[in-house]
């Protein structure tokens, strides 16, 4: 059986109530799965999912899920470390060398800004202003623009939840900032544009690929059939949660078992074997401590149009 642990109704992003949550679950109905939404979650499963024996879905771009040598943990999202030098290199290329941070203030948000503010100082930029903002308690953010602006930054980076993000930029332009934003992977262009007031209050701002801007057949055959059943675009987390239960069902029927080892040892051949219509984002199959093989990708607004970018690697 497989469980998914939600968030916000169910537990609301809180560690300890997912965990008291999926213990409950494994406890009720022996499941072999959990989906889990967010880092937190997963880092209180973690404590307890080897000896309850589950494995752990898990939907966070943090690198540090799989660092941990926990063997029942799948990570299903691209790790986020890939973004830092590809979204700097771009912004200090094309735009300037000084940065202003207003980014969230949870935890995800916080080792995000570190690690881009780390990753722009080493490439020789400057950073001129940070003023974390809660995303999540506030719709007003002029202030907190305000400041960040008051340093005069070339860039800015942003960045949380796709709405309160949206709300963050329309205000910064309001304010006057016309410049190029930056912003993290929680963020989707094409959600915030619908809160900031269209892609022309996005122009020239970095982010990833958002899932309505890819040309391949397989995500276009899932965007075409999640429209006719739900009316409205679906976002990436609908697309990767997708494909991750496709390839867990798949590992079951190839490990013959629903035995939660036994499934994880075979991911990686489901992911490889699946019918190419389930796996939306082309993940070429699994790494060793369990994180999905997706290509990093990033995306510039230009002239009101999200465009791919490639990124040069080293």
């Amino acid at each position: 059986m497989i469980g998914c642990c939600c968030i916000c109704r169910t537990h609301k992003y809180s560690p300890s109530q997912a965990a008291t949550n999926v213990k409950r679950l494994v406890q009720q109905s022996d499941v072999t799965a959990i989906f889990v939404p967010h880092t937190g979650g997963v880092f209180a499963l973690q404590d307890f999912n080897v000896e309850d024996d589950f494995l752990i879905m898990a939907y966070t771009s943090m690198p540090s899920v799989t660092q941990r040598g926990n063997l029942l943990t799948l990570r299903i999202p691209p790790q986020f470390s890939g973004y830092f030098d590809a979204f700097s290199d771009y912004a200090l290329e094309h735009y300037g060398k000084k940065l202003g941070a207003a980014g969230a203030t949870h935890e995800y948000a916080k080792i995000w800004t570190d690690m881009i503010l780390d990753a722009w100082k080493e490439k020789g930029g400057e950073v001129v202003a940070l003023n974390p903002m809660d995303y999540n308690k506030s719709a007003d953010f002029y202030t907190g623009v305000s400041r960040v602006m008051a340093a005069n930054p070339d860039v800015m980076f942003v960045g949380g939840a796709s709405e309160p993000t949206g709300l963050v930029i329309r205000q910064a332009r309001q304010l006057g900032f016309q410049g190029p934003l930056i912003l993290m992977d929680q963020a989707k262009l094409d959600e915030v544009a619908k809160v900031a007031g269209g892609l022309d209050m996005l122009e020239v701002s970095i982010g990833v690929v958002p899932l309505s801007v890819y040309e391949t057949p397989a995500a276009k055959s899932f965007i075409e059939r999640y429209q006719t059943e739900h009316d409205k675009m679906p976002g990436s987390e609908a697309a990767y949660n997708y494909l991750a239960l496709h390839a867990l069902v798949k590992a079951m029927q190839l490990a013959g078992s629903a035995e939660p080892q036994q499934v994880r040892s075979h991911m990686d051949e489901a992911l490889k074997e699946m019918g190419s219509q389930y796996n939306v984002y082309g993940v070429k199959g699994v790494t060793d401590d369990g994180g999905f093989i997706t290509d990093t990708t990033m995306a510039v607004v230009e002239d009101g149009q999200i465009v791919q970018k490639p990124i040069e690697t080293n």
